[in-house]
């Protein structure tokens, strides 16, 4: 949804999301400190880099800026979708979770719409 750092920013300034999915190598920024600075902004949702940079100290960077899990590209489609699945499910189950859908919020962990 987003094609740059700043768009991203905004984005998330306007509305919450279920998971955000970020590339490393954003056009103006990099991508974990990108992920640090929506940390610092309070996003709890789960945040998914992919990436080409395959480096143990790269995927030690990512996780550490905040992300919720690191994969590295090329990636098989079908093991990206389990991973999201599972974020997702992760999520859920947290305290403060909440899922929004026109002027419904549902609080699983609290049982509230």
């Amino acid at each position: 949804q987003a094609a740059n750092g700043q768009e991203a920013l905004h984005h998330i300034a306007q509305k919450s999301f279920d998971l955000i999915i970020l590339d490393v190598g954003l056009p103006d920024t990099d991508g974990r400190e990108l992920c640090k600075v929506m940390r610092k902004q309070s996003v709890r949702c789960p945040i998914v880099m992919l990436t080409g940079h395959d480096g143990d100290a790269d995927t030690i960077l990512g996780l550490d800026s905040g992300a919720n899990d690191y994969i590295t590209k090329p990636f098989k489609m079908a093991v990206l979708l389990a991973r999201l699945r599972a974020q997702l499910r992760q999520h859920a189950l947290s305290e403060d979770a909440s899922f929004t859908l026109g002027p419904y919020t549902f609080q699983p962990a609290r049982k509230i719409l």
